[in-house]
């Protein structure tokens, strides 16, 4: 304990691994964070900022990470670690973009990528890549996504400095995202073909999180195409995983009963809808999550209304509102 910079270092490389698994990544930024701070050491204390940084992204806690980020990577430039400030621009992009200011993030972006090239850091510089074609995706500009996905996915394999698993997990990633886009764009054989080979990784690579999100976006390339009997499935699947693997998030378990309730409308079984989609109103009201709260009470109104109960619906509506 006493080599502080290999600590420091350790703990920030096992967040990183732990990211999808957000709860575990959080507490191990935390206590890099703590470990900086009792032992004054400046860069294990801003690796920690950056690792919370990273996982608030993942929970969607966007202007928190961007603060996080930001303190982190004033610290790392006045250590002159250019590197570790670029590296801590990956998320800050992600996050920046999710607050609707994409021109902003791809500025910083570019700043990153010099860094890296610079630097020679090619992995660095296609996952920065990765994320800014996650973006595209969600700005409509599936072209640029899916161009730089390809860039992504042939770049890869050519680092030599990868080990297997590092290789295969963030293909998989790259793979998984890439398979959204050609959904959104319609391309759902090449989609269903790419979302299943990374899903194939994460087994492999025993990555639970991972798995069950590409279990849920099959489902959602079933759902899209009508397919409802198998998506309903993979969903009941998903959600069952969440379950046996004790990924205790609540947000994620009524999402994937939204999910179901969904795909039980669709197939004319709208009583076991209901039932769902009152569990999910009632569990997200004591969790007192607003907006959570709110998107399961619009899905609860639609089934209300299917069912022809448009007074409880009526007083529905004026609930979320």
């Amino acid at each position: 304990l006493q080599d502080h910079l290999t600590v420091g270092e350790l703990l920030a490389q096992e967040a990183l691994d732990r990211l999808y698994s957000p709860l575990l990544s959080l507490k191990l930024a935390e206590l890099l964070i703590f470990f900086g701070e009792y032992t004054h050491h400046k860069h294990s204390y801003a690796l920690g900022l950056k690792a919370k940084g990273d996982v608030l992204v993942q929970i969607g806690h966007y202007q928190a990470a961007m603060e996080c980020l930001d303190v982190a990577g004033a610290e790392f430039l006045c250590l002159g670690e250019e590197g570790d400030w670029a590296r801590s621009r990956i998320s800050w992009v992600t996050a920046c973009a999710w607050l609707d200011n994409i021109d902003r993030a791809l500025q910083e972006a570019e700043l990153a990528r010099c860094v890296f090239i610079r630097s020679g850091e090619n992995f660095w510089e296609c996952v920065l890549d990765n994320n800014i074609a996650v973006f595209y995706d969600y700005a409509g500009r599936y072209d640029d996504a899916l161009e730089l996905y390809d860039k992504v996915r042939t770049t890869y394999p050519m680092l030599a400095t990868l080990d297997t698993n590092t290789l295969n997990k963030y293909l998989a990633l790259a793979e998984m995202n890439e398979a959204i886009c050609l959904g959104w764009s319609g391309k759902f054989e090449q989609a269903y073909y790419l979302q299943t080979q990374a899903q194939k990784r994460f087994i492999e690579l025993q990555e639970v999180d991972l798995f069950i999100a590409s279990e849920v976006n099959l489902a959602e390339l079933d759902y899209a195409q009508g397919y409802y009997g198998s998506a309903l499935r993979r969903y009941y699947h998903a959600h069952d995983n969440l379950l046996e693997y004790n990924i205790a998030d609540p947000t994620l378990l009524s999402e994937a009963k939204i999910q179901i309730a969904n795909c039980l409308m669709k197939l004319h079984r709208v009583q076991e809808a209901r039932c769902l989609t009152t569990e999910v109103v009632a569990s997200e009201r004591q969790a007192g999550v607003s907006l959570n709260a709110i998107f399961a009470l619009r899905e609860h109104t639609s089934v209300l209304m299917m069912l022809g109960d448009n007074k409880l619906a009526l007083a529905t509506i004026k609930e979320a509102m």
